[in-house]
């Protein structure tokens, strides 16, 4: 069983959370197809494996071609 324990004492980044579900199995595809309804554009998410300090654990980079500024009605 995978647990994912969220300490908001220390912080928390919305990269760090996301790797933390993907950790558990949530699907990066799920995730990938809802980010592209907000930004409007293709995306990539890469998930690679890190240690640090003897934990093992999820990184993820989100990538996307960036096309200008958007307003907030062109977001919506």
């Amino acid at each position: 069983m995978k647990i994912l324990l969220i300490e908001p004492i220390f912080g928390l980044s919305g990269d760090m959370l996301l790797a933390g579900l993907i950790d558990l199995g949530f699907d990066k595809s799920v995730l990938e197809r809802e980010i592209e309804k907000i930004v409007g554009q293709r995306v990539l998410i890469e998930v690679r494996e890190k240690k640090s300090n003897g934990f093992v654990g999820k990184n993820i980079k989100i990538s996307f071609n960036e096309e200008g500024e958007r307003d907030y009605r062109q977001i919506r």
